[in-house]
């Protein structure tokens, strides 16, 4: 067994070799201003986008060209590297790029990598983009469950992160909705709902009812003080004057209202 994995190994080391010196090479991949000289067959073996493309007799590959546009340089370098090695270096900054063209190309071992890395390593900069990617691909049951549970319980800390507008409308509900939702004070539901809405205002403005509905009025401590964390231009004054309104009325007794 140990000479079997020697001998494999030594032969990706030669293929490596080959194609840094650009020996044998019989496919160039264009991604924006690089080309990537590689071997089909290798390609064919490890991505099963180029292996669909070069068994259906497309254009691009009877040229021994091919052009993607829908991966960035780096991602495809780390493809590239990771069909001839098996090995990948994975961090927080190009793991998105990297699950994105693996999705893409259908490199299922390296998507499953990826997926790993975000379970390992969600934190408060990466929790709202790595659910939305989630939302959107439909990668992993136990990542959505990881991402769902690190937002609920560390949700004083990334509410006010500017990506909770990635978030679509169902999945901010159910976070703000979640018993288990852990806060300081109600105020910060409160930000979090208006930083969502003003993420995309005119699409989003139907949905402040709901959100107020998401929301336990009557243990806000300061609502004021709370829109002047988040209004940022003129143009949504009045948005914020009648939504303050709102709350105000909210919050009276119901009792306050009755006649005399």
């Amino acid at each position: 067994m140990c000479c079997k994995e020697n001998y494999w190994h030594q032969v990706a080391v030669n293929i490596t070799r080959l194609r840094n010196e650009g020996l044998y090479c019989d496919l160039q991949i264009v991604c924006e201003d690089q080309v990537f000289n590689v071997h089909k067959v290798l390609m064919a073996a490890g991505v099963s986008y180029f292996r669909h493309m070069l068994r259906s007799g497309m254009l691009e590959s009877s040229h021994n060209r091919v052009e993607l546009t829908n991966v960035t340089p780096e991602a495809l370098a780390a493809i590239v590297d990771f069909v001839y090695t098996g090995r990948t270096e994975l961090s927080n900054k190009n793991a998105v790029d990297i699950l994105l063209a693996a999705n893409f190309l259908m490199v299922d071992e390296l998507q499953a990598r990826c997926v790993q890395f975000f379970i390992e390593n969600i934190d408060n900069g990466n929790c709202f983009k790595v659910w939305r990617l989630e939302k959107e691909l439909g990668l992993s049951k136990e990542l959505a469950r990881i991402v769902d549970k690190f937002v609920v319980e560390n949700f004083e800390f990334v509410f006010n992160n500017p990506e909770v507008g990635l978030l679509d409308f169902e999945g901010l509900r159910k976070i703000l909705k979640d018993d288990h939702l852990k806060v300081r004070s109600e105020d910060q539901v409160l930000i979090a709902a208006l930083h969502w809405l003003q993420y995309d205002i005119e699409e989003r403005i139907d949905h402040t009812d709901e959100l107020l509905n998401c929301i336990r009025i009557t243990y806000l401590n300061d609502v004021g003080r709370v829109l002047d964390v988040v209004v940022s231009s003129l143009e949504k004054i009045d948005f914020f004057l009648r939504l303050f309104f709102a709350i105000e009325v909210r919050q009276v007794p119901s009792s306050d209202f009755d006649e005399t």
